[in-house]
């Protein structure tokens, strides 16, 4: 896709997505919780590039 420069990575000057999560019944492993039962209601915050795109 020729973005290695821009994304894939969080340093100065790339952009970078992010989400903030807030479990409902979160015990254990936080790692597999996001990608065994975590829905899109438990996104909190959206960030893409810097701007919160989301709430």
């Amino acid at each position: 896709m020729g973005l290695g420069d821009e994304i894939s990575s969080l340093r100065v000057g790339k952009r970078a997505g992010l989400i903030v999560v807030s479990p409902r019944d979160w015990t254990g492993d936080p790692a597999e919780y996001l990608v065994t039962a975590a829905g899109p209601e438990d996104v909190r915050l959206v960030f893409v590039g810097g701007r919160l795109l989301g709430q």
